[in-house]
């Protein structure tokens, strides 16, 4: 049996080094993370943070005489967490950081999925204790093909 490149952490880290490179030619910065595993998060910086996670898939499928072809469609996103909503002389807000987001992650090719992230929803979710919660949420899509002797898809 043989696996496929479908792999969401591999996504993740591509989204992660793509964007602390990125974060690397700004003035203003603020932490690049892996959503956690569990519980809550706590900002450790004065900032803010982006937190980044694959969130859900699609499937779907098609038979044929080569094999079956396996679509799928995983929804990756970034969690902006930041102390102001608008930009000031010494720091972005929600809105900077998310124009910096879709700057840097809009057409990113990831080489594992043989596709690129594609933008589709923001929004602002929250605002407690001084601190804005929002996402950007990217599309990836890509085609996975099983042949017919049985080998894996995923």
């Amino acid at each position: 049996m043989t696996e496929s490149n479908f792999d969401p952490n591999s996504i993740e880290d591509a989204v992660l080094t793509k964007l602390n490179d990125d974060m690397r030619e700004l003035d203003d910065k603020i932490a690049v993370e892996a959503y956690p595993d569990a519980g809550e998060y706590f900002l450790k910086h004065p900032h803010g943070a982006l937190l980044v996670s694959v969130r859900e898939g699609s499937l779907g499928q098609n038979n044929s005489a080569q094999g079956v072809y396996a679509r799928h469609a995983l929804t990756v996103v970034i969690t902006i967490m930041t102390r102001g909503r608008r930009n000031t002389k010494s720091q972005k807000g929600f809105y900077g950081w998310l124009k910096f987001v879709l700057n840097s992650l809009s057409n990113l090719f990831i080489a594992s999925e043989k596709g690129s992230l594609a933008a589709r929803t923001w929004g602002i979710d929250d605002y407690q204790n001084g601190i804005w919660l929002g996402t950007a949420e990217f599309e990836l899509g890509g085609v996975f093909v099983q042949p017919a002797d049985g080998t894996a898809i995923f």
